[in-house]
Parts: C-alpha cells; structure tokens; sequence
C-alpha cells in the first residue's frame, strides 16, 4: 500500500481509537500512529542498499516504477521470480514485538500500529490478487525463493 494511503488509514484508525478509548493519552496515540505509517522504513532501507542512494524521492520514484513492473505481471510469472525479504513485513517481526511487549508497555503501542499497518496491507494484496506470504512470513518467502529466477532490476525481487 502507498505510504500516503497509510497516512490517511493511520489517521481514521486513530481517531477512531480516540474516541472509542479517550483513556489513550496523545504520546500513545501518536506512537500508534507512527508505527502505522514508519513499517515500511524496510522499502526504503532495501532501496538504499541497492541502489547506493539514500533520496526520499529517489526512493518513492523507483518503488513506483519497480510496483508497476510487478503489476504487470500474471499471477503465474509471480509464482516463478524471488521476493524480496520485507523485515518488518511477516509474522515474524510481529511475534518480536509480543515478546517485547511484555517488558515494555510502549512496545504495545507499535504493536498495534503494526498489526493496523499490516492489515491495511493485506486489504491491497487480496484486492490485487497477489501470493498472500510475500507479506505474512518472511521465513516462508526465503524457502519459497530458494529455486525462482532472480529479476534484479526490480524493487520486489531480490
């Protein structure tokens, strides 16, 4: 999902969660918030590696580029290219942050901006009609990688 549709669905959620829960101070909520949008510092981190460059807009310029690439794709040629590892994208990451909720309480906080984020991310894959692991567990997408075709010129193949 684009960041900016993150932007507007972190927003919603928020005051939703505001006025359900007016117990939330605004740090809580503001770290809610946050957590929905600031997941895919992953795309951006994997941008960086590849391409040496560390442009916000570089960045967005070629995920957009790289997101049509893999639009035009047919649900079988899919099947047969690697994925790239998004790190905070899988059931993994959350599971580390469960662990970690249980030390600290802020950690509970992007938790749930997490989960919402995800959510949110799974809503366009299934309206896309794309494999839902390339974002539900990274450790099933590097096993699913091991004998796919390399397209290394794309932002969602490694």
């Amino acid at each position: 999902m684009l960041p900016k549709y993150h932007f507007f669905a972190g927003i919603i959620i928020s005051a939703i969660l505001l006025l359900f829960f007016p117990s939330l101070r605004g740090i809580e909520i503001l770290i809610i918030f946050l957590s929905s949008i600031l997941l895919d510092i992953d795309h951006y981190f994997i941008f960086a590696k590849r391409s040496k460059k560390l442009g916000i807009k570089d960045n967005y310029n070629w995920g957009m580029q790289r997101r049509a690439e893999w639009d035009k794709l047919n649900a079988n040629e899919k099947r047969k290219v690697k994925i790239t590892h998004f790190y905070l994208h899988g059931i993994e990451f959350l599971v580390l942050l469960i662990v970690l909720s249980f030390f600290s309480v802020w950690v509970k906080y992007i938790l749930f901006g997490a989960i919402i984020h995800l959510c949110f991310d799974y809503i366009e894959i299934i309206h896309k009609k794309d494999p839902l692991f390339i974002k539900f567990s990274q450790i099933y997408v590097g096993i699913s990688n091991k004998h796919k075709k390399s397209m290394l010129c794309s932002y969602f193949f490694i």
